[in-house]
């Protein structure tokens, strides 16, 4: 268990840090109407992250469906980025009196289960955070539309031009 919590952390600090990002990677303006990202409707067939995962997708369009989390802090701060967890993983249950069940530490190796999702204008990360810019919170069900990035490590990264959020989330 205290493994997979440390996998978890160390992957976190890996996307939170960029990890495989082109050091020369630059960000759109704050000021960004980030209304343009929102979905009208939700996407059909989103697939689940571990099914891109361990598919060879590199550079094609997908629709990945998950929930924010994957560790204590999903986030980029200040950045329209952060983590998503496949929907087959389940966040500990009030009864592991977790104080971050968005962690998932209670489900085992992440490794495959986890994907970064970027907010992006034509390649370039919007420069807003993604919690109070897009209103967005820990285990909420989110869909995204965009472009599959893998980095040197193999990891799955969603460079996303549309995002919907699901209305049952929080946990399903």
């Amino acid at each position: 268990m205290k493994r997979t919590f440390l996998i978890a952390c160390l992957m976190s600090a890996m996307f939170a840090a960029g990890c495989g990002d082109d050091p020369q990677e630059t960000t759109i303006a704050s000021n960004v109407d980030v209304s343009q990202y929102f979905l009208a409707a939700e996407p059909e067939n989103p697939i689940n992250i571990h099914d891109a995962f361990k598919a060879d997708n590199d550079g094609e369009e997908i629709t990945l469906v998950g929930r924010i989390g994957g560790s204590p802090d999903p986030w980029v701060e200040g950045r329209a980025s952060f983590t998503l967890t496949d929907m087959s993983k389940l966040p500990c249950a009030d009864d592991h009196n977790c104080p971050t069940p968005w962690d998932y530490c209670c489900s085992g190796d992440l490794s495959e289960f986890m994907a970064s999702v970027k907010i992006s204008d034509e390649g370039k990360t919007v420069n807003a955070d993604a919690r109070t810019a897009f209103g967005l919170k820990e285990l909420e069900t989110v869909v995204v539309e965009g472009t599959v990035q893998r980095d040197e490590g193999g990891n799955l990264r969603v460079l996303a031009n549309g995002i919907y959020v699901r209305k049952e989330s929080g946990g399903e």
